[in-house]
Parts: structure tokens; sequence; C-alpha cells
């Protein structure tokens, strides 16, 4: 396990292609030895280390303090837009977003620092109690920002995007996005590619000869060149970050 373990991580820390179906190979030897060690703990054949409680906790404050700021974004975000710091295009976009953030959200930072720091006071004494404990705080942290604060992120990474593939859902015509690679548009769309054995090719449907409606998104920070290289393309609006576009069937040259 501890071999499985250090060779994916190594591999896929040098490797350029960062996916998550990739690394979650280190899912399973990471449970069994975490479950390993635990096991070890309860039964008394091994202790909590000083470094161990550390990192814990600096990691846990780091979340939790990140979670924090993180709610009151839109209150602080015109700082950062102001200053131009930020030299993304696109970034910049995203923050032009409101997500709506309650101030609720804050709490469970609080509550994942809470729950972590007291947990770990416990492991020494108490060993069973503070695992307990710890994974109680760390499995209602994950739930509740799954449902509080993951939408409210969602809003500036690409809901705009989404809104416009959701209005084009099974609408009969072709969506895709340009610059960009990214499976929103056939999820939320509804859009079957494996129908349309042309439709793989971006170049036919941004400048060919489409035989319906072909609708595009693409990051602002790409647009203008996006643009110049298809003529054809007809801006239909911008928002957050994304530019819309589309192409009438036999759209003559500009």
């Amino acid at each position: 396990m501890i071999y499985l373990f250090w060779v994916v991580l190594v591999l896929f820390s040098i490797v350029k292609t960062k996916i998550v179906h990739y690394s979650s190979l280190c899912y399973f030897p990471l449970t069994f030895l975490c479950a390993h060690y635990l096991y070890q703990l309860l039964e008394k054949r091994t202790f909590i280390r000083k470094w161990n409680v550390i990192a814990l906790i600096s990691i846990s404050t780091a979340c939790g303090i990140g979670m924090i700021a993180i709610s009151y974004i839109d209150s602080y975000k015109t700082i950062f837009i102001e200053s131009g710091l930020i030299k993304n295009a696109f970034v910049l976009g995203n923050l032009e977003a409101e997500g709506q953030w309650t101030g609720f959200e804050s709490l469970i930072g609080l509550l994942l620092m809470a729950g972590i720091i007291t947990g770990t006071r416990c492991l020494k004494t108490k060993p069973k109690t503070g695992i307990t404990v710890i994974f109680s705080t760390a499995i209602i942290f994950t739930f509740t920002a799954y449902i509080f604060v993951a939408p409210r992120i969602e809003r500036y990474s690409q809901n705009a995007a989404i809104e416009f593939y959701k209005t084009l859902e099974n609408q009969d015509a072709y969506v895709a996005t340009l610059g960009y690679k990214s499976y929103a548009h056939l999820f939320y769309s509804k859009f079957k590619p494996q129908d349309h054995k042309k439709y793989l090719s971006k170049e036919w449907l941004a400048e060919g000869d489409v035989d319906k409606p072909a609708h595009f998104s693409i990051k602002i920070h790409k647009s203008e060149k996006i643009f110049k290289r298809f003529p054809r393309l007809e801006f239909l609006y911008k928002k957050n970050g994304f530019v819309f576009c589309k192409r009438e069937p036999h759209s003559s040259k500009p």
C-alpha cells in the first residue's frame, strides 16, 4: 500500500495532465493506511506524535480561515479588481458575479477549527473519543460545505456558462466550446455529439456549412483571437468572464 501510494503520488505530480481520475488511485492506499494507523492507536501499539497534531490543527485552521474569508468575498473583491494585481481577464470577469453569500457560511469554518482542536486534545487521554470527534467534524464540514458553499463558488466559476447551456436544452442546434475544453455544455444542453460525426470538428462548426444553428461559449481572454480566426461568429453577449456567440445555417462570409 505504501508503494502504491508513493508511485501514484510521485508519478502524477510529475505529469502535466492533472485529472482527479488519475490521482484518485491514491484514495485506496491512503484510506487503508489511515485505518491501519487508527487501529494501532486504539490498540495502544503506537501513540500520537506531536507533529501529527500540529499538522492536523494547521491544515484545519487554514481550511477554516479560507472558508470564513471566501464567505465575505463579495465585500472585498472590488479591492482586488481595482488594485490591478489580477491580470487575467477571465478571473476578473468571474469576480463580477454575485455569490449571494448569507454570512452563515463562515460558521462552517469555525465549526471545523473548533471540532478539530477539541478532537486533538482528546487523542492522548481518550483516543476513541478524539477520533470520533475529528471524523464527525470532517463529515459535517464536508457535507455542509457541499450544500451551502460549493453552489456559491460555482456562481463565479461557470454559472454564466451553465445558464447559457440550459437555454439550449433539447434544441435542434449544435453546442460547443471554443478555446477550452469542457463537458458541461453536453450535459446541460443534453446535446448528443455521437449523433453528429462532423460535430467533432470545431472548425466546421465555426466556419463550415452547418445545417443548423451552432452556439458557442468562449472564455473572455481568448475571445478576440477566436473572433479574428472565425469571423462568421455572431456575438450574443458576455457575462462573468464568458463570451457567447452563435452561427446560423449557411451564414455568408463577412
